[in-house]
């Protein structure tokens, strides 16, 4: 009898699936486990209930799809007994293992084994605006434990979370899933916060180390014009905001102040005490974006020194010094940013409840505040991805620049990250986003040994062309502009959208994106497309596909264009037209949710950030928004036969001189045919008002027509209309001889302005009014009283240029009707520069006048 009880043990021992291996414990052996997933009871702590059971579910479906194995899961006071668990979070097994949760900081972790029981724990905080129930969302808590159950699914069940949602989870198949029979891993990260742009899946930013943080109130960058809020404040208190040009001055998105007043003082310093009263440690403290400064007297005085930087470094500090006394034991984090961008020059020292945000990282910036104390240490706002930057939704990084500015912040103890852009293509820059978070982590490891990780881990049996095609594309990437991370993004004109440019943004995309490398490119996926099997490489395949058919058809687009401006002809616009309407219906076609029609998530994966379509259309925003060419109405042009870059005009001959009263009743007008006009910079999503121009001429003068429809101010934003009629004439190549013959409707006279050299490179060309010609250049406007459109015509004697056009000979000329208030004006012409780069050169470009 007792024989046969250990032979019954011995084979029991043997069937077992839970055992110790060569010092490794066997969870799943052949989809066979004996462990349970065990959990608080709930209750306990109600606000970790759900992280706690989604925790679980994890666990569970990752073990599943490796091994093949479920594991039930139970609450601690359910578990099934004699059985091995897996604890997750604060159990009362694990309060037993003797580590102390309560004296680690914040996404500190543990990964323990005692006997056969595995525990997987962490540091566990609600911030101050979290919700009982966790409804609020996670960037509300630090999740220790999440963090500790993402990397035990990394470390022991091959399980990487390369893109957000359901399909971005990548699981290896394992026949055997074990740990160190004596595991016991605490694991303290660097950095204590990664935020901005979060991209609302739990589990990919924490495995990833993407932290949120409930230590730290950031306004994302600007607290003074949440202090005073100008809807609230500038109608009762104008005296609060910035006096430029003699007015107080307000902006729509990005009011200024006037600082020296102690009640905007005051307020700002009430919105900081406020900030940390909600539960913060730390709250930003950062002036507006595009800073200006007041004119006032006062502000001029202000602390005695004349730079608005160091005004703004002093105000801060004293307001720090203040807050020591106020709320002991919180911290200030003030910005340095546009006018603060260097450390302060009155001071070295800061209170010891100061951090410094840093908008410029730089490692020449950096070593500048070498000399100054800054008890709290450095955190960093940076600009490494985002669709406001000149690539706009095209890749931006490598994974090398990832390693390089990681080991920069470790290396100057930077311990905090403000994302400003992040996750916009979670295809085409996935490896690259893995990679800084990988690094984050650990800053040891090879850049190209993550991204090899990511390609075998998202694409599997893809994965050979898949790490072709990054591979390419990132050494693509290395080539840069000059100046490339030298943006000043407080520029006014840049926030604004006054900074015009063949632009930097069409430029990057020529220099890393000509045909031959696009076609590679797309070699490399389509081969990928082909050996993927499993329907979650499928999936991520797809996205990237549409991310990189969108920067196919934008590059093409770039390369095109650029054929075109250096010999513009009709059969090279028609295949440029042909790209830009392709690229339209490309993104028409693309999924759309909402009122402002973002672009829809797919297979779970966001596309293009949630962008609405028109940004994805404009190509982004601020140094990316493309204009030339992107935003022609190539429908339009087709309809009137127009060709930008390569106008031409048929000037007929008159016998009998044109008669200038705007009635346009002579009978050459007949004869002669009607060019339209469009908008100076091409931009279809702006309304035409219709306006076309016909010319004559004898051997006197060149007689103009324009033919102008009411253009209603409402549709301009103006308040008032008023119109202006120019014409352009040269009468050779050479540029010398033009002049420019600018009238308003109400004249009846036009004036002479010639264009000369000004030896300025940024703006080598200028327009001065011309007194030395004592010709009059005739002109009249009519308004017709039921319709409100124009009629103008100018008279132009040839007897200015010494010459007159015979039959045959091509002038040079250009016509351009304005619109406009004492605040706003837009322009019509009938040829465009379609090399524009600012205002200054928008006229430089003429089309022929055949004369007949």
């Amino acid at each position: 009898m007792e024989s046969r009880k250990f032979f019954a043990l011995f084979i029991s021992a043997l069937c077992s699936v839970t055992a110790f291996a060569a010092n490794q414990l066997i969870m799943v052996s052949d989809g066979k486990s004996d462990y349970q997933i065990v959990i608080p009871d709930k209750g306990k702590i109600p606000w970790m209930d759900g992280f706690l059971e989604k925790s679980a579910k994890l666990m569970q479906s990752s073990i599943a799809e490796a091994g093949n194995a479920v594991l039930p899961i139970a609450e601690e006071s359910k578990r099934a007994p004699g059985k091995p668990c897996i604890y997750i979070g604060s159990t009362e097994k694990t309060k037993k293992t003797g580590i102390n949760t309560d004296k680690m900081r914040e996404w500190e972790y543990v990964l323990k084994t005692d006997g056969k029981d595995i525990f997987i724990f962490g540091k566990d905080i609600a911030g101050a605006k979290a919700k009982k129930d966790a409804s609020g969302g996670y960037t509300q808590y630090e999740l220790g434990t999440l963090k500790a159950v993402t990397a035990f699914l990394e470390n022991y069940a091959g399980t990487r979370f390369i893109m957000p949602g359901p399909n971005g989870i990548s699981v290896e198949k394992k026949a055997v899933i074990e740990v160190p029979e004596k595991l016991k891993l605490n694991e303290k990260p660097f950095f204590r916060y990664c935020i901005g742009r979060a991209s609302n899946d739990i589990f990919y930013d924490i495995a990833n180390n993407f932290y949120p943080t409930v230590q730290y109130g950031s306004y994302g960058g600007h607290s003074h014009p949440v202090a005073i809020a100008q809807d609230k404040y500038f109608k009762t208190h104008p005296e609060y905001f910035a006096l430029i040009k003699g007015k107080r001055y307000t902006h729509d998105r990005r009011p200024q102040y006037c600082l020296s007043n102690p009640e905007v003082q005051e307020l700002i310093y009430k919105e900081l005490l406020r900030k940390l009263d909600e539960g913060y440690n730390y709250a930003q403290l950062a002036q507006s974006d595009g800073f200006r400064a007041c004119e006032c007297e006062e502000c001029k005085k202000f602390y005695g020194v004349d730079d608005f930087g160091e005004k703004l470094w002093i105000m801060h500090k004293k307001m720090a010094e203040r807050l020591l006394k106020d709320r002991p034991g919180k911290k200030a984090m003030i910005i340095s940013y546009g006018p603060t961008s260097n450390p302060p020059a009155t001071f070295k020292d800061f209170p010891e409840n100061v951090s410094i945000e840093l908008c410029n990282y730089s490692p020449e910036n950096i070593e500048k505040w070498r000399n100054c104390t800054v008890p709290g240490g450095f955190t960093v706002y940076i600009y490494n991805w985002g669709f406001y930057k000149t690539e706009g939704f095209t890749p931006k990084r490598t994974p090398e620049f990832c390693k390089e500015q990681i080991e920069l912040f470790r290396k100057n103890n930077i311990w905090g990250i403000y994302r400003c852009g992040f996750g916009e293509l979670y295809g085409l820059e996935g490896p690259v986003y893995y990679t800084y978070g990988k690094l984050l982590e650990n800053s040891g490891r090879k850049p190209s040994d993550l991204s090899s990780e990511y390609c075998e881990s998202a694409f599997r049996d893809s994965a050979p062309s898949m790490k072709a095609f990054f591979n390419l594309l990132h050494e693509r990437l290395k080539i840069e502009l000059e100046n490339a991370d030298k943006t000043d993004w407080n520029d006014n004109r840049l926030l604004d959208g006054k900074i015009p440019d063949m632009h930097e943004n069409v430029k990057v995309l020529l220099l890393r994106y000509p045909s031959d490398v696009v076609n590679k490119l797309e070699l490399c996926l389509r081969e990928a497309e082909k050996t993927a099997k499993d329907k979650k490489e499928i999936s991520r395949l797809k996205l990237v596909r549409t991310e990189f058919d969108y920067l196919k058809k934008t590059a093409l687009i770039a390369e095109l264009f650029d054929n075109y401006r250096k010999s513009p002809s009709k059969e090279l616009f028609e295949k440029l037209a042909n790209a830009i309407e392709a690229r339209n219906k490309f993104i028409s076609d693309l999924p759309k949710t909402g009122k402002e029609e973002n672009i829809a998530p797919r297979d779970g994966f966001n596309l293009f950030c949630y962008s609405p379509a028109q940004t994805l259309m404009t190509g982004g925003r601020l140094r990316c928004e493309l204009k030339t060419p992107y935003n022609w109405d190539v429908a339009l042009y087709k309809k009137l036969n127009f060709t930008p870059g390569s106008q031409e005009m048929k000037v007929p001959k008159t016998d009998t001189p044109v008669k200038i009263d705007g009635m346009a009743d002579d009978s050459i007008w007949g004869k002669a045919n009607p060019e339209h006009l469009l908008h100076i910079f091409m931009d279809k999503d702006i309304e035409v008002p219709e306006t076309s121009v016909k010319a004559s001429y004898d051997d006197k003068a060149l007689y103009v027509l324009f033919r102008a429809a009411k253009a209603s101010p409402e549709k301009y934003k103006m308040e008032n209309i008023t119109n202006w009629f120019y014409v352009f004439l040269e009468n050779d190549k050479s540029m010398e001889n033009l002049y420019m013959f600018p009238a308003r409707s109400t004249n009846k006279n036009a004036n002479i302005y010639k264009r000369f050299q000004t030896g300025n490179k940024e703006a080598p060309n200028e327009f001065k009014q011309f007194s030395e010609i004592k010709e009059k250049i005739d002109f009249a406007c009519v308004t017709d009283e039921k319709t409100g459109s124009l009629t103008a015509e100018f008279r132009i004697p040839f007897s200015i240029y010494g010459k007159l056009p015979l039959s045959g000979d091509i002038w040079y000329g250009n016509f351009l009707r304005r619109i406009g208030d004492n605040k706003n004006q837009t322009d019509f012409i009938w040829e465009p520069n379609i090399n524009w780069k600012t205002w200054r050169n928008r006229y430089d470009v003429m089309g022929k006048l055949i004369f007949q």
